[in-house]
Formats: C-alpha cells, sequence, structure tokens
C-alpha cells in the first residue's frame, strides 16, 4: 500500500534558465489519452443484459498535460515566460528516510501570474505546458541539496519566540 505524505519542501527547477521556487501547491492536469471511435454499422443492437454497443480502440498518443505550480515569489526570480521549451524538476522529500521524489518533463511556461500583498507573502503561479512525458524517480536532489541533513537545515528555520510579559527580577 502507498504511503500518505505531505508536500512540506517541495520546490520546482527550471535546468536551463536556473529558475527555483518553492511550491504552496501543485495540480497537475490533462495528462489523457484518446479513445477512438471504432464503431460501424454491422454492429448488433445491444439487448438485454448488454448495456451498450459502441466500440472504442484505445489511442497511441498521450497528450503531456499541463501542470499549475502556485509558488513563494522571491524578488528578482523572473520566472522563465520567454524561454524555450527546457527540463523542469518538481521534488519534494519521501518521508522519514530523507530521500527525494521527483518528477521531470520538458516543458515551457505559457502563463504567469503574481501578488504581492501589503502585509503578507509575495506569491505567484505558473502554468506549464509539458511537451513531453513526465517520469518519476527517487534519489540525490537535482539542485545540489544534501538531502542527509536535518529537516532544520533545509529550510530557511527561525524559530520564534513570543511573550506578553516582561521579565520580572
Amino acid at each position: 500500500m502507498p504511503v500518505v505524505s505531505v508536500g512540506f519542501g517541495t520546490q520546482v527547477t527550471f535546468l536551463t534558465s536556473g529558475f527555483t521556487a518553492q511550491l504552496t501547491r501543485l495540480f497537475v492536469f490533462g495528462i489523457a489519452r484518446n479513445a477512438l471511435p471504432a464503431s460501424h454499422m454491422a454492429l448488433p443492437i445491444p439487448v438485454a443484459p448488454q448495456m451498450a454497443n459502441r466500440v472504442f480502440l484505445r489511442g497511441k498518443l498521450v497528450n503531456p498535460g499541463r501542470a499549475l505550480l502556485q509558488i513563494h515569489l522571491a524578488p528578482g526570480a523572473d520566472p522563465p515566460l520567454h524561454q524555450p521549451p527546457e527540463t523542469i524538476i518538481i521534488s519534494w522529500p519521501r518521508g522519514t528516510d530523507l530521500l527525494y521524489t521527483r518528477w521531470e518533463g520538458l516543458g515551457f511556461v505559457v502563463k504567469w501570474e503574481g501578488a504581492i500583498a501589503l502585509d503578507g507573502v509575495m506569491t505567484g503561479q505558473l502554468t506549464v505546458q509539458y511537451t513531453s512525458a513526465l517520469t518519476s524517480a527517487t534519489g540525490t536532489s537535482p539542485t545540489g541539496r544534501n538531502w542527509t541533513e536535518p529537516w532544520e537545515s533545509l529550510i530557511d528555520f527561525h524559530p520564534v519566540v513570543i511573550w506578553t510579559e516582561p521579565w520580572e527580577s
């Protein structure tokens, strides 16, 4: 049975342009194969207990789909909207074994949106069109991070201490 995990630590890396970002949400959609109608006039009319009589063939081509990436926006890190297709790697820590899983495919950015709030986190949204199938792998990180380090070293870990009363002596 597959292990359920959380998406903490998920990032995207565009290998040619060098753009990288931390993901807050990821949607992969539109990966589809056609069902080709193969019915003909000599098919028998369906009778009970048959439900239908249309015939379909499985298409050989698969649309690689798109990905919607919601990211933390880093000032000065421009998304590669004007770049040709490049290798895009989405990676995330697997869990307690300190390895990571990655999805890798050739694609390009078709849409970019950004949002900057007065008192909030700067965010962005990229839509990527894949031009090849996504492949999945487990192993070392393509960004050079050492995934065997403690989790606190993988993120900007700044503990916050809050107190309401001043110290009394």
